[in-house]
């Protein structure tokens, strides 16, 4: 998995690419715990590229979620791909987080 972390005004995205599992969640643990460090007030995660997510993906979303909430940030999940969202769906995750089809 390769992750892009990039700065728009008061934006910061996460870009995750390719597989999020047991073997590269901490990966994107790391990325999300530094954005809830960062500056910027808006945090986004930008989905899109995600062709796989398993139970440790969404655990290290989860984390991220409170970490980035308890820094006083907003927290976002954008463009989720099919695989993401339908593990959203199915652990109605996507009724906790805030979820954005498509890029505005």
């Amino acid at each position: 998995m390769n992750i892009t972390v990039t700065e728009k005004k008061n934006i910061l995205e996460v870009i995750p690419e390719g597989i999020i599992d047991l073997h590269s969640a901490h990966l994107l643990r790391k990325a999300l715990l530094d954005a809830s460090n960062h500056k910027a007030q808006d945090i986004r995660v930008i989905l899109s590229a995600v062709e796989y997510i398993d139970s440790s993906g969404a655990a290290t979303l989860i984390e991220g979620f409170h970490a980035v909430r308890g820094a006083g940030k907003s927290f976002l999940l954008q463009s989720p791909s099919t695989a993401v969202m339908k593990l959203l769906e199915l652990t109605r995750l996507n009724t906790i987080f805030n979820v954005m089809s498509e890029e505005k």
